[in-house]
Parts: C-alpha cells; sequence; structure tokens
C-alpha cells in the first residue's frame, strides 16, 4: 500500500544539493553559508582595524560614549546607542562603520546550537 504521504524529494538526492549555494567568476559552486560567515570575519576585523586607528585616541576623554567609526576615518560620538547608529547609517550607510563602546573591551562568545 503506498504511503499516505507525498515524496518531497527523490530517495537518491543528496543533502548537500539542499544548500544554496552561487557559482564563482571561476565556475565553482560555493556556499552561500561560508561567503556569508567569511564576510563577517571581514568586518570584524575591518572593525577592531578602525577602532585601533581612531577609537583608541578618545578613550581618555569619551570613556563609556558610544562611537561610530566610517571608512575613511570620520567618527560620529553620543551617550545614546540608537542615536548614534541611525547618525552613522544616515552619514555611512548600513553595515560600512564599526560601532562600539569606547574604552570597553569586547568579548566574543560562540554558542553552541
Amino acid at each position: 500500500m503506498p504511503s499516505p504521504v507525498p515524496r518531497l524529494f527523490p530517495a537518491r538526492m543528496r543533502c548537500r544539493r539542499l544548500v544554496p549555494y552561487y557559482r564563482t567568476s571561476e565556475g565553482r559552486r560555493r556556499h552561500i553559508m561560508v561567503a556569508f560567515q567569511e564576510w563577517i570575519k571581514r568586518r570584524a576585523e575591518e572593525a577592531e582595524r578602525l577602532y585601533e586607528e581612531y577609537g583608541v585616541p578618545l578613550e581618555a576623554e569619551h570613556r563609556g560614549e558610544y562611537v561610530a567609526i566610517g571608512p575613511g576615518g570620520d567618527v560620529i560620538l553620543g551617550e545614546d546607542d540608537v542615536t548614534v547608529v541611525d547618525r552613522a547609517i544616515e552619514r555611512f550607510g548600513s553595515g560600512n562603520f564599526a560601532f562600539r563602546r569606547v574604552g570597553v573591551e569586547m568579548r566574543w562568545r560562540r554558542h553552541g546550537l
């Protein structure tokens, strides 16, 4: 007797085909999640570089305030994090700036799934 639940995928289909990917300019397959993780890593490194260059000198006078640093070194300071982020998005565009609290060490924790 056939199963009342229809088969959505053929039995021989492999799971790797369900993972979204794109083709590189060389024609190789590249998984989107891997590309996204690499982009996040590059953004974090760039944000750290920007803070070391432009944020560290602010620590003496502006400790505890929030700072947004644009790619060219332009700085936006403020007491309210939401206001600083809104102004940074207007000025630099979404995702084009480093944001953190002046003088506060960033700690990254990886959560398990």
